[in-house]
């Protein structure tokens, strides 16, 4: 076939080509006067060859109703000129130098073969004036130039224009030859309807044609005929007809079928990928992000090629014209008559879609990768399938960095600027408008706008148009960062992403998946002239810029590859970053509230503040911080300066909410008012929503720390900034215990366990094992963040609800109250595996393939809860079988299991069942004062992540230890390993944990303590000791009034204050009584440990407010106490003092003020607004601190102490 004959298409090349241009001449009849229907020529040659020239129709699908498609007439992509740059005199000189070099050459080429050949070319194509003809199309330009906009600029678009008001308009242009050339029958109704976008060339167009010779516009249209065929006899084009022929038997190919099922596994992660961070984007408002996830949900691919072309029939019917048909090719055919047949073809078939829908099928020959608006449908061809984009012999992150960016790419174009105008269905919408959206993208527009280049031998610099290439670069951006969190979506789900690359070993996979994104723009050379007109004219910034901006715009980039912030690649400004972000803390103990109550982030990712805030439980909230200040003054001067940058999140179509939040000082709701309407200055359009608002605006007071002393009037800092997200804190009191159905003296703290999940990174999907079970508690978090929990607890009775009930006032425990109820209270059964019955200490018991992801546990120490294992012993006969086994029904008997044996096995199981990787997190019990880091078991196949101490007493407390498996054991090394290195350390840390002294606090097991058979108790011979006096003291804090109620023997209540910060206190001499605030704790005679910690015990020497005593004094006696000589009186206090009274009312006045003499060192005390106090109370016994202030020697004697201790 001519086809496949190379050779013959390059020797009739030039033959044939000439004869073209013989005939076409011929054809239109240029006489040698060189009269022509220019209009009719102009349609000509596109109906014919498919060459648009000076108009360009097209048919395209209707924006509202896709399944029906358009004629539109569009100004030309020009030949020699693009219509989307500006060129200065210089730059169109060099541009014409080098077209007109390239114009000389090829007729040479052309007059020489025809000679040879004896052919003749025509005369008006061989007298042609080249320079004339460059000028000509120049013309056209600068009118293109003039008016281009983008091809959906309403302003610039005829819509729903009649034949018959085309025909009226004011132009020379006859349209009824132009209609007559394109041979389109409907052109000749005269109600058909066209669309005519860019009117304003057509207008200046028909200028031109009048004003330039019929000679210079015959010689430019048969110049754009040979241009086009001299292209066309490049290797590139020759098969192009016929693709989906020769892609029929490319797709039977079994390996490209296996390509094709592995691309589309990658394209379904993007895909949701897409879909789980539409929420994250906070540049969009919310009814934009509904139908971005309509959109992206009905989104339709065709990877590598169409279904369609597997089937014969259909390809048998769509070649019909070609195979048997009036364009019949045959064998003995040249290629250029075969190429014209098919060209003829093409055109028929699109002028046939104007009547009927032809929806042409994607070929594995394609390289190209594309979005369609109209359809909502991406279309990957096959060529994108091969190396270096894609091979399922390179690692994941090589393809992700590759084919996932470009799949990523064409699914942001369905929300440019150019997507976001359509619906899912292609409709135009006819109001869309999203400030955010714009505002986002201007930010993108300036950035690209400062990407120049100089080249060598040039002085001009050029820059790219950052509003041409505006879609490009947003999808670009969007396109890596999705690409990137899929891959690692990917990599966390899977483990077959290992890089094995050998000359790429110094990096991580996730720098080889940026690595490779770079690579795939790499392969694409260019020259100093190619970049230089990909400046001026592309829509597609040049690849460099394409490669950085992206990079310097993701801040997963920066973070992996460790840029400097504030460094070229790691700007401090970025698409996507938060410039500052506020993060405010969930106060949960009383200690932690000393401290500060924010933590302000800098240059931090959106994507990095939702995954934080959606799995701490120590965080309130975070908001993204625009202004802080130390006063009201100071903030909205800021704040004013800035409205300009704020306005998109004050439009009108966003609604809003503001919050007020204070830390360090309750404040009224009258005050929260005032101070949101001093922001009024903001002028915030949008509507009130304090449901569900687009925005949420927080102003937050920070008041200082809590010293005991009454807070500032006004606050110490003061922030304004828009509120992100709320933090998980709010979970936690879902899993409060005092609501929980099954609780027992092991349950841990909701608070605990959610840090536990946190530190072993559970997430969907993973296997959770608790060893020690008990009430299960520890495995609630697990499965709140979709671990599937499994539990082994040794006890049967508390697994099967047989034990004690776990409220005070049951008196039996119920059937249904065990582990599973609790899961199905949270409504997390479904990640309930079960609870064994076992002994932890047997890992036989798990199969040799049991793998877990995470072990989080408490094991028992034998303080709250004994420890115990299965006793290993000699059975007596009669529990024995014939065989010397043991009966089914029989249980063993249980022994103690020491906490070197505990750990040790706890160590080595995890090491044996966890994944590599997986993560061990469990408490071990320390003793404060020996405690040392280095005493922590450690595993030659775990290693140590993190520890914590928590200090449960003066004196004892625990250490959260998380571990993580680094490698598989092998058993006789790591045995060896851990009895000579380790078992040592664990023997020592159990002697100072249970030491030969009685320091430990326990409940004792002696005989004393035991009941006779009658029910009596034995009377006691000695005196108690001090081990045998109850539970430890409570230690109640100063701080905000907390109290629990504990059941005691005898069916008593005490009321143990764990908080306190107020009490009644007494001046004795004067007999008044009066409640007041707790300042602070100053002396205790047994410890100093305690006023250190600010404990409230009985006898503790506190500071008190003296404000109710001086109140009650100043009524009492009409005299002014602890007040300096001289001080102004308030309105009230004058009125108290020179109060007019009666005779009676004076005399008994003057009778009280004989007593009314205070001590020196009391009035003392009074002017700096505290007395000392004490304690007189058990707070830990009756849940209150009363006392009485102190007077006389004993405020002597305390002063001297006092006194004392601060001169140490």
């Amino acid at each position: 076939m001519a086809c496949r004959n190379k050779t013959a298409i390059v020797q009739f090349g030039s033959k044939m080509l000439v004869q073209l241009l013989n005939e076409i001449v011929r054809d239109w009849k240029i006489n040698k006067q060189n009269k022509i229907n220019i209009e009719y020529a102009i349609a000509d040659i596109w109906r014919r060859y498919g060459i648009a020239n000076l108009i360009s129709p097209d048919i395209i699908p209707d924006e509202q109703n896709v399944s029906m498609n358009r004629l539109v007439f569009n100004e030309i992509d020009l030949k020699f000129f693009h219509t989307t740059a500006i060129l200065s005199k210089r730059t169109k000189q060099v541009i014409a130098n080098t077209c007109l070099s390239m114009m000389k050459n090829i007729l040479k080429n052309l007059i020489n073969d025809a000679v040879n050949m004896s052919l003749i070319l025509p005369e008006i194509f061989v007298n042609s004036k080249l320079p004339a003809i460059i000028d000509f199309e120049f013309n056209l330009f600068k009118v293109s130039s003039t008016f281009k906009n983008t091809p959906y600029n309403k302003s610039e678009i005829i819509k729903d224009l009649k034949i018959k008001d085309l025909l009226k308009m004011n132009f020379s242009f006859n349209w009824d030859d132009y209609f007559l050339g394109l041979r389109i029958p409907l052109l000749s109704n005269s109600s058909f309807q066209i669309l005519l976008i860019n009117s304003g060339y057509f207008i200046y167009m028909d200028k031109i044609l009048k004003s330039t010779p019929n000679t210079t516009i015959i010689a430019y249209l048969l110049w754009i005929l040979v241009l086009n065929r001299v292209e066309f006899l490049d290797d590139s084009e020759h098969l192009s007809g016929l693709d989906l022929i020769i892609g029929s038997l490319y797709a039977k190919d079994i390996l490209i079928n296996r390509i094709k099922h592995e691309c589309e596994q990658y394209v379904n992660n993007i895909v949701g990928t897409y879909l789980e961070r539409v929420d994250g984007i906070k540049w969009l408002n919310r009814r934009t992000k509904a139908e971005l996830v309509e959109k992206i949900k009905k989104l339709s691919f065709q990877i590598a090629y169409s279904k369609l072309i597997l089937n014969q029939t259909w390809i048998d019917h769509h070649y019909e014209e070609l195979i048997d048909g009036p364009l019949k090719i045959s064998t003995s055919e040249s290629f250029f008559t075969m190429h014209s047949k098919i060209t003829a073809w093409k055109m028929n078939n699109l002028v046939l879609s104007l009547t009927e829908t032809v929806d042409i099928p994607l070929s594995p020959l394609s390289a190209d990768a594309s979005y369609s608006i109209s359809k909502n449908r991406i279309q990957i061809g096959g060529a994108n399938l091969r190396p270096p984009l894609f091979s399922i012999n390179l690692p994941k992150a090589v393809n992700y960095g590759t084919f996932g960016s470009i799949v990523a790419h064409e699914i942001a174009h369905a929300f440019d600027s150019v997507g976001m105008m359509y619906d899912s269905s292609g409709i135009q919408k006819s109001n869309y408008s999203d400030k955010f959206f714009d505002y986002q993208q201007q930010c993108l527009i300036e950035q690209y706008n400062k990407f120049c280049y100089t080249p060598v031998e040039s002085w001009k610099r050029f820059c790219v148009n950052g509003e041409m290439t505006k879609n490009e670069n947003f999808a670009d951006n969007i396109g890596l960062s999705i690409s990137f969190h899929a891959y690692r979506k990917h990599a966390t789900n899977f483990d077959d992403n290992k890089t094995s690359l050998p000359w790429l070993k110094q990096f991580s996979d996730e720098q080889i998946f940026f690595i490779s994104f770079a690579q795939s723009f790499c392969l694409m050379p260019f020259n100093d002239n190619a970049l230089h007109y990909a400046f001026l004219t592309d829509e597609h910034p040049p690849y460099f810029v394409r490669i950085l901006g992206s990079l310097m715009n993701n801040p997963q980039f920066s973070q992996i590859f460790n840029c400097p912030v504030g460094s070229k690649m790691n700007p401090p400004k970025k698409m996507k970053l938060i410039d500052r972000c506020l993060l405010c803390f969930a106060h949960h103990y009383t200690q932690f509230r000393e401290a500060t109550s924010f933590c302000i982030v800098e240059s931090i990712s959106m994507d990095d503040v939702l995954k934080l805030l959606s799995r701490s439980i120590l965080l309130r909230y975070g908001c993204i911080l625009w202004s802080e200040a130390n006063t009201y003054s100071e903030l909205h001067k800021d704040l004013g300066s800035k409205i300009d940058l704020l306005k998109p999140y004050f439009d009108r179509e966003q609604s809003f909410k503001f919050l007020v939040d204070s830390f360090g000082k309750k404040v009224s709701g009258e005050y929260k008012q005032k101070r949101m309407e001093e922001l009024s200055f903001l002028n915030i359009q949008g509507k009130v929503d304090l449901t569900n608002p687009d925005n949420q605006f927080m102003l937050i007071e920070d008041y200082g720390k809590l010293s005991g002393l009454p807070p500032p009037e006004n606050p110490v800092q003061i922030f304004f900034g828009r509120l992100i997200k709320f933090g998980m804190n709010k979970v936690v009191s879902r899993y409060n215990l005092k609501d929980r159905i099954f609780i027992g003296n092991t349950s841990m703290d909701p608070i605990l366990s959610f840090l536990m999940a946190n530190i072993g990174e559970v997430q969907s999907g993973d296997l959770v094992l608790d060893p020690y079970v008990g009430s299960g508690s520890i495995l609630l978090p697990a499965a709140h963040f979709g671990g599937h929990c499994v539990g082994v607890e040794i006890d049967y009775n508390v697994v099967h609800g047989k034990s004690k009930p776990s409220r005070c006032t049951a008196s039996a425990r119920h059937p249904d109250e065990c582990i599973r109820a609790n899961f199905k209270q949270y409504g997390l059964e479904a990640k309930y595996v079960d609870v064994l019955v076992a002994d932890s200490s047997k890992s036989s018991i798990w199969t040799s393939h049991t793998r877990f992801d995470c072990i989080l546990t408490d094991p028992p120490y034998g303080i709250r809860e004994k420890g115990a294992k299965v006793k290993q012993k000699q059975l007596p006969d009669f529990w024995l079988l014939k065989d010397r086994t043991a009966e089914t029904m029989h249980y063993p008997s249980k022994a103690k299991y020491c906490l070197n044996e505990l750990v040790l096995d706890l160590l080595n199981f995890a090491a044996k069942c966890l994944i590599e990787g997986g993560h061990l997190v469990y408490w071990l019990p320390v003793y404060k004062n020996q405690f040392d880091q280095a005493q922590i078991p450690k595993h030659p196949c775990l290693k140590i992540v993190s520890t914590s101490l928590q200090l449960l007493t003066k004196t004892y407390g625990r250490v959260l230890i998380s571990m993580v498996k680094i490698r598989e054991p092998m058993s006789h090394n790591d045995q060896s390993f851990l009895e000579d290195n380790y078992l040592q350390n664990i023997h020592n840390l159990c002697d100072y944990i249970e030491p030969e002294t009685s320091e430990w606090v326990r409940i004792s097991r002696d005989h004393w303590h035991k009941r006779r058979k009658t029910g009596g108790k034995r009377k006691p011979l000695h005196k108690k000791r001090k081990y045998e006096l109850g539970r430890p003291p409570a230690m109640t804090k100063l701080g905000s009034k907390r109290i629990h109620i504990v059941r005691v023997r005898g069916g008593n209540r005490k009321y143990r204050a764990l908080r306190l910060e107020t009490g009644n206190y007494s001046w004795g001499s004067e007999g008044c009584t009066r409640k007041t605030r707790i300042i602070d704790v100053v002396y205790n005679a047994s410890n100093n440990e305690l006023v250190r910690t600010k404990t409230l015990v009985k006898s503790a020497i506190v500071v008190i407010d003296a404000t109710p005593f001086r109140q009650w004094y100043e009524n009492h006696y009409a005299l002014p106490i602890g007040r300096k000589k001289g001080a102004k009186l308030t309105e009230q206090e004058e009125a108290i003092f020179n109060a007019t009274r009666s005779k009676a009312a004076e005399k008994k006045l003057a009778k009280r003020r004989i007593t009314a003499k205070v001590e020196p060192a009391l009035e003392e005390q009074f002017q700096s607004g505290r007395l000392l106090a004490c304690i007189a109370s058990r707070p830990g016994q009756v849940g209150r601190a009363d006392g009485y202030v102190l007077e006389g020697k004993e405020l002597e004697f305390y002063l001297r102490k006092i006194k004392a201790k601060k001169s140490k």
